[in-house]
């Protein structure tokens, strides 16, 4: 009979043969596999109901524009938004348990993303929100709205989503509450890293984008009067 120690070098051997084999085979023989997980992909699709039978999103084409509607279970508009739909890919490879030949699956997704003009309600039908999406994330001129259709904020967006410019904030009974300025600042931060060659800590100095207020800022009361002041480098 073979000795415990035998045996356990012919299962490590016939494991490195397996693999050589298995790397063997990818090497030479990749093959791809396309799948779509979403086979709705018509201008106007998927409507949807609440349980009560009113109506909770429908996507219409609207002038050349794909427009999303949303609702209220009791049937109010929620959302009216200009969407586009794009494709996400997902990539991953699997081994055939018979050949040992690599199988690249790439599956295909049809997702609706939020870009173009962008309306949001109350449930009262009283205006929400007011501005331009691309990429689902806020651009340009942005305005917010009370229930009572005071103005809540009014602010303007970059195309990275950040706030820039002149802002404002106002008090349910229309008041202003504050009012300043956002810029885009570059600063100079300094940390410990390591040296690569000589793998001795040194300073390192890096440069950061940061959105800050600037300026001077003011701030009010609901009765309109003027609380503090804050000025901004």
């Amino acid at each position: 009979m073979l000795s415990n120690k035998l045996l356990q070098k012919l299962k490590a051997l016939i494991s490195i043969s397996a693999i050589l084999l298995i790397s063997q085979q990818v090497a030479h023989s990749q093959f791809h596999r396309i799948s779509w997980t979403d086979k709705e992909s018509r201008i106007e699709d998927q409507i949807r109901t609440w349980p009560n039978g009113k109506l909770k999103t429908q996507n219409k084409s609207e002038n050349g524009k794909l427009v999303r509607y949303q609702y209220f279970n009791d049937g109010a508009i929620q959302l009216k938004a200009e969407i586009v739909k794009k494709i996400s890919t997902d990539t991953i490879t699997i081994y055939d348990p018979e050949t040992y030949e690599a199988v690249i699956e790439t599956e295909y997704h049809n997702i609706d993303r939020l870009e173009g003009k962008y309306e949001e309600y109350y449930q009262n039908n009283k205006l929400k929100a007011i501005g331009t999406r691309k990429d689902n994330i806020r651009i340009g001129q942005w305005r917010e709205y009370w229930k009572n259709d005071k103005p809540k904020i009014e602010r303007f967006y970059l195309t990275n989503g950040q706030p820039n410019g002149l802002s404002k904030e106002y008090y349910e009974n229309g008041q202003l509450k504050e009012v300043g300025r956002y810029e885009t600042k570059t600063f100079i931060v300094f940390a410990q890293c390591y040296d690569p060659d000589t793998y001795l800590e040194v300073e390192c100095k890096n440069e950061q984008r940061m959105v800050v207020k600037a300026g001077k800022w003011k701030y009010y009361d609901k009765l309109g009067r003027k609380i503090k002041q804050q000025n901004w480098p």
